[in-house]
């Protein structure tokens, strides 16, 4: 599994507090990406932004070969002239997306990776991903649910924690569709 977190900052260089927008992509074996393709590509969607990335891989193995991992969290620079939007990087990243199509044909898609989470089922289940990625994306700690409603796509969501609030959604199959301060 492989995990892309991209975040928009008012500064780079501090990004606690400064953070106003984040989201999430989660690739899996079928998408046939390297660590290092996946890596280029990232850095090659956010330029010439400026940014700060972190990443962790790990190896997962109990007596036969278990699943890599690669996780990638990516701050970038908002309203410094760029342009960019993290909505905008998003959906570029998404089009590493694949799935075989008629004759072999490699098409995009939002497929689900039921995979590799737990799909938000109960209000519960959409707050712990809603939280974790809240957690991870923004740094966000004493977290407090305001709202969890169903939706007919998933589940919308607010929250506070460090004297913010957040608000966000998630699809039925467990996918962060928007996560941002207010």
């Amino acid at each position: 599994m492989q995990t892309v977190t991209i975040v928009g900052t008012t500064d780079v260089r501090t990004e606690i507090h400064h953070i106003t927008e984040a989201g999430q992509l989660v690739f899996g074996p079928a998408d046939e990406l390297t660590a290092i393709e996946l890596y280029d590509r990232v850095v090659e969607a956010v330029r010439p932004a400026p940014f700060r990335l972190q990443e962790t891989r790990g190896r997962f193995s109990w007596g036969a070969a278990g699943p890599d991992t690669q996780s990638i969290i990516i701050a970038i620079g908002l309203g410094v002239g760029s342009g960019l939007t993290v909505e905008a990087i998003v959906a570029g990243l998404k089009k590493l997306f694949k799935s075989k199509g008629q004759a072999g044909e490699t098409v995009t898609t939002d497929h689900p990776f039921t995979d590799y989470r737990a799909l938000p089922t109960s209000a519960e289940i959409a707050w712990n991903l809603f939280a974790d990625f809240l957690e991870t994306a923004f740094h966000v700690t004493r977290l407090r649910a305001i709202d969890i409603e169903a939706t007919q796509d998933g589940w919308t969501l607010r929250a506070s924690g460090d004297a913010y609030f957040y608000e966000g959604a998630i699809t039925g199959d467990g996918r962060i569709a928007y996560a941002r301060r207010v």
